[in-house]
């Protein structure tokens, strides 16, 4: 199907996506440096609070700075529909959240109760946001906060990482804690307008689609995705580039090169691609000399890396990499809204990750009834594949 957009666009106008990279990755250093400088001390003083009671093997100060930006601008867009959330319907939720993840057959079944109880508890209309009065973020409300982002099933990844700064925030006095969030909650802030000025141009139709969405989405179990603000976007842009940096040393020295990519990349549909069953995903059998799948196999081969076609990104939970395996890198390509999330999964899987935005969205499941090809900079890819 021909291109169409539905919420973020990479390819606005005659610009190529060169352009977009070039600023991402300005605006990647740019962060960085403003997240150490605010949360310089904050962080290190995590790593040791880490190391002590030995919660996992401390990681970079600026994935926990990173973290720390992602819990401020989460605040800031569900902070309001957290304190609405009460106790029995978060637990209730959280309860058919966690069995719809061991589901198997059935889990067409708890989509359905996802969607409506997602629906009824946790997904607020903007005009009816806009009457709640602005909540204080502290201790209390960053539980509140955990408890809607658990019970959305949504943000898995952000809730294991910023349920240890909780613990950590519950180790020191009030005041301090208090400080420290009033920054966090700033800093989110701040990131915001910056990013409406350097980035608002690649998603002008995510405000549009959003208000579609109050409707359109009533009862489905991905309506929490089709309502993700502008902000989150933005967020996971940036983000994406800062854990490339944060991870790129490690990537250029791993001994094997894998490229994971959706699906929703291949031109030809229902049965006309030839691409043959390999383990979690799929090989390209070079059916479709112009298939956005074919020409990204074919760059893999020219750097020694490996394409795989996932048609879900739950298939790679089980492809956790041994200790005993050798470095193994992992170029992850996906919509924007996958790719912090997706990036932190894969290192937890043991992978050394980078990422490659999708120009813009179309898959089945989630945007489009039809299915939109869709496409990426092939330049940004071997910029990442060249070691």
């Amino acid at each position: 199907m021909e291109k169409r957009i539905i919420s973020y666009d990479l390819e606005i106008s005659s610009e190529s996506t060169d352009a977009f990279y070039e600023k991402i990755q300005l605006l990647g250093q740019k962060v960085i440096a403003d997240l150490q400088y605010f949360f310089g001390s904050l962080s290190a003083d995590y790593i040791e609070f880490i190391k002590k009671e030995q919660i996992e093997k401390p990681r970079t100060a600026v994935e926990y700075q990173l973290e720390l930006l992602t819990m401020g601008v989460l605040w800031t867009v569900y902070g309001k529909q957290a304190f609405l959330l009460e106790q029995d319907q978060a637990v209730r939720l959280t309860e058919i959240v966690e069995r719809r993840k061991m589901a198997g057959e059935e889990k067409p079944y708890y989509n359905k109760l996802k969607g409506k109880y997602s629906t009824e508890f946790l997904f607020y209309p903007e005009k009816e946001k806009e009457r709640l009065k602005e909540p204080d973020f502290n201790l209390n409300g960053f539980h509140k906060l955990l408890c809607w982002l658990r019970a959305s099933g949504e943000f898995e990844q952000e809730v294991k990482r910023l349920t240890n700064w909780y613990r950590y925030f519950l180790c020191k006095d009030t005041t301090s804690v208090e400080n420290w969030m009033r920054g966090i909650s700033a800093q989110a802030i701040g990131f915001q307008k910056l990013c409406e000025q350097e980035l608002g141009k690649y998603t002008t139709c995510v405000e549009g689609f959003r208000r579609e969405s109050e409707i359109s989405y009533q009862g489905r179990e991905d309506i929490l995705l089709a309502a993700r603000s502008e902000v989150e976007y933005h967020l996971n842009m940036v983000g994406a580039q800062i854990l490339n940096i944060a991870f790129r040393k490690a990537f250029l020295q791993a001994e094997k090169t894998y490229i994971y990519l959706p699906a929703c990349m291949m031109k030809q549909k229902d049965g006309g691609c030839r691409a043959v069953k390999k383990g979690m995903g799929f090989l390209c059998a070079g059916c479709t000399e112009d298939c956005p799948v074919h020409r990204v196999t074919n760059i893999g081969k020219k750097y020694g890396a490996v394409t795989v076609i996932v048609y879900h990104e739950s298939e790679l939970n089980h492809t956790r990499v041994s200790k005993e395996q050798e470095s193994t890198g992992v170029v992850g390509i996906a919509c924007v809204l996958n790719l912090l999330s997706g990036g932190w999964k894969a290192k937890d899987l043991g992978y050394i990750p980078q990422c490659v935005l999708l120009n813009y969205c179309g898959c089945r499941q989630h945007w489009s009834e039809e299915g939109i090809v869709t496409r990426i900079s092939e330049k940004r890819l071997e910029e990442l594949l060249k070691k």
